[in-house]
């Protein structure tokens, strides 16, 4: 399990990308701004977090290593539900430039292993994204109860 991989890291990773991509004097903050609302932005004109990071390498680059290094280790890497879906990196890269970094292709099968809440990454999703505070209580104590 890659432990150094967490969304608080990813996100520190992330904003020293940022603030190193503008730090030309250009840039206003209303253009910094701007940026940020649509860094996920994605036509057949503009693509500007795929833009971002190609013209900033170190950020992929940071990561890769993390990953081929794990890879090297073990070829069977497992993250949790949070690494993988409230960091940059994953949603950033996608799977097809994930897989290409451990020199992989999608006939080779998957060589991470999400751990998460729950049975499936689905209900992993759901119970990150829509589950409320009561619902996710409940099932705490069910779960404690051994219900």
């Amino acid at each position: 399990m890659v432990t150094n991989f967490d969304s608080t890291e990813q996100k520190r990773a992330w904003r020293k990308l940022l603030a190193e991509a503008f730090q030309d004097e250009q840039n206003s903050p209303l253009a910094q701004s701007t940026v940020f609302e649509n860094l996920w932005h994605k036509d057949h004109e503009r693509r500007v977090c795929e833009n971002l990071l190609n013209e900033h390498t170190q950020f992929a680059t940071y990561f890769a290593g993390i990953l081929r290094t794990a890879y090297l280790y073990c070829q069977q890497i497992m993250f949790t539900d949070v690494e993988v879906c409230d960091g940059v990196f994953f949603l950033a890269l996608g799977p097809s430039t994930v897989n290409a970094l451990l020199d992989k292709s999608y006939k080779d099968g998957p060589s991470i292993t999400i751990s998460g809440r729950a049975d499936t990454f689905e209900e992993c999703l759901f119970e990150c994204t829509i589950a409320t505070l009561d619902a996710a209580q409940n099932n705490a104590e069910r779960n404690f109860i051994g219900d």
